[in-house]
């Protein structure tokens, strides 16, 4: 089956029940440290993870964890399925070999089925067969080629460019360079972050994910942007009227900040008093702060699939205050992007596809605080 074939069939399983999904989330460190030793005790495993040291498996299998229980609470089965090929391509582009996602799934149900009654467990173990099923499926999608990027000869796509060379080298001063040089107004900025910075991190990911530069190098590429981002704040560039004030932050255990960062930082040129907490935020300090500021609203920003149920905690602290009972709750981030309608099933208000139609959606929340 192709990739398409995919995500209609998935949609034949049973749905998984809250309290089943609640008990694996309860047990998940149990449940991991079990699949750790028992992946770890094998004869080939060195093979199978392609001489990677253990703790990427081990990461591997945490995240899994963590993205599985979002999967089953959520019954989304089609978010499964996406970003089961995403791994499958990441991981064997560093050199894992295939089989060991066998053995990986494998143990799962091993391991969830010594944990709980088989047939209390079983809905859940069904997945992973069906995974199994379709094993050779996700290698054949990660072994083709998705280069679906077009040739662009821009003046923006041309600085960007050279933006991507000195992150690859490691050179923040050509990167503040040209963010200064390229800079000299609030449509620059805009078409400087989403142009230029936001292009090029999506390329350093897609690089990483094929194994073309390490790890330290994605890093290392973050923090120049952190560094060129604080540059940017520091120009004197005129904003747009007044509006009101918004809470903008990464959600609980999201440690992706520069899109977040971004739309606080457009957000701010567009007028708004926003407080930018940055990333892996907890619930309480926000809803302390909500309630000191009283903002028009709060964005709340997730990248990677696993921290759906942080976010979905996240809303549900946020709901319970009576006193924040009008307070709007925008979601943003890749997963979203991919996935329209799920911020409805998340609880929020709304729900912004990218920096542009987020600044858009705040808007028109300000003219509806203007008119009431």
């Amino acid at each position: 089956m192709n990739l398409n074939e995919l995500l209609v069939d998935c949609k034949k399983l049973d749905p998984i029940s809250y309290e089943l999904a609640t008990a694996i989330y309860h047990k998940q460190n149990d449940l991991i440290d079990q699949v750790n030793h028992k992946m770890a005790s094998l004869e080939n495993i060195d093979a199978l993870i392609g001489g990677n040291p253990e703790y990427m498996m081990n990461d591997n299998h945490r995240h899994h964890l963590l993205f599985m229980v979002n999967v089953f609470n959520l019954n989304f089965f089609e978010m499964m399925v996406r970003t089961v090929a995403w791994v499958y391509s990441s991981y064997s582009s560093h050199g894992f070999n295939f089989d060991y996602f066998i053995y990986e799934l494998k143990t799962w149900i091993e391991v969830y089925e010594n944990e709980f009654e088989p047939e209390f467990v079983k809905p859940v173990t069904d997945v992973y067969r069906w995974l199994l099923e379709h094993h050779e499926d996700f290698c054949q999608i990660s072994r083709e080629e998705n280069s679906t990027n077009k040739p662009k000869t821009d003046e923006w796509f041309v600085i960007k460019q050279e933006f991507l060379g000195a992150l690859l080298a490691g050179d923040h001063r050509t990167c503040v360079k040209l963010a200064s040089a390229s800079i000299s107004n609030s449509d620059d900025m805009e078409k400087f972050y989403l142009q230029v910075i936001k292009e090029a991190m999506y390329e350093i990911g897609y690089f990483w994910q094929q194994a073309k530069i390490t790890t330290a190098q994605e890093h290392l590429a973050s923090a120049i942007v952190t560094r060129v981002m604080t540059s940017i704040n520091l120009l004197d560039i005129p904003r747009n009227s007044k509006k009101g004030k918004a809470i903008v932050t990464a959600s609980t255990n999201e440690y992706h900040e520069i899109g977040s960062w971004i739309f606080a930082d457009l957000l701010d040129q567009d007028g708004w008093d926003v407080d930018y907490l940055g990333a892996n935020t907890p619930a309480d300090p926000v809803i302390s702060l909500a309630k000191k500021i009283k903002p028009v609203f709060v964005a709340i920003s997730v990248t990677m699939p696993f921290n759906l149920f942080f976010l979905k905690n996240f809303i549900k602290l946020l709901r319970s205050d009576a006193e924040l009972c009008n307070l709007k709750l925008m979601v943003d981030g890749k997963v979203f992007q991919e996935f329209p309608d799920l911020w409805k099933e998340i609880g929020a208000d709304g729900c912004a596809n990218d920096a542009v139609s987020g600044r858009n959606l705040a808007r028109n929340w300000w003219k509806e605080c203007s008119l009431a």
